[in-house]
């Protein structure tokens, strides 16, 4: 039997309500089911550091993440500002696509980030739950709601340069 087989049976043991809750973090105490796969077998469970670690590493990558989208984001506003006015139509349709698909790709990792970070701190909250690491989602769906409003600005900018308005 291989590994996915042993975490199987171990996901039908915890259904079943046959396994044994005497450490904190018990499998019995999570409440989403993508939870199960960290603490299904107590020998495998990660440590207080390697969670901590997990989630600073996590940051990292989100913070370097961001600093991507910048990039992009100037990148655009700089083009639109610089050229914005010369371009032909199909010129401005093909960078503004590649710009949607480049900046919406880094929303989604920032996303995909940001709900990794926000599961790891549950399972370090489950380990120990005086753990000065705390982490609430809300900040992750708001910062997305932001950095998509910072698209639509984008676009917008790109519209008023390519359609001046006479004074």
């Amino acid at each position: 039997m291989g590994l996915l087989d042993d975490l199987k049976l171990d996901v039908q043991k915890i259904r079943a309500k046959e396994v044994s809750c005497e450490r904190p973090y018990c499998p019995m105490k999570i409440q989403k089911p993508y939870d199960m796969v960290l603490f299904v077998a107590e020998e495998e469970a990660m440590t207080e550091y390697e969670l901590t670690d997990a989630i600073n590493s996590t940051m990292s990558v989100y913070a370097s993440t961001f600093t991507l989208y910048l990039t992009i984001i100037s990148a655009y506003l700089i083009a639109g500002f610089v050229v914005g006015q010369k371009l032909s139509k199909q010129q401005f349709v093909i960078v503004s696509i590649l710009f949607f698909f480049a900046s919406g790709l880094v929303v989604l990792a920032m996303s995909g980030l940001g709900s990794r970070l926000a599961h790891t701190a549950d399972a370090l909250r489950l380990v120990n739950a005086d753990h000065p690491i705390k982490f609430n989602t809300m900040y992750i769906n708001v910062l997305n709601v932001i950095l998509i409003l910072g698209m639509i600005a984008s676009f917008k900018f790109m519209w008023d340069i390519r359609h001046p308005k006479s004074e």
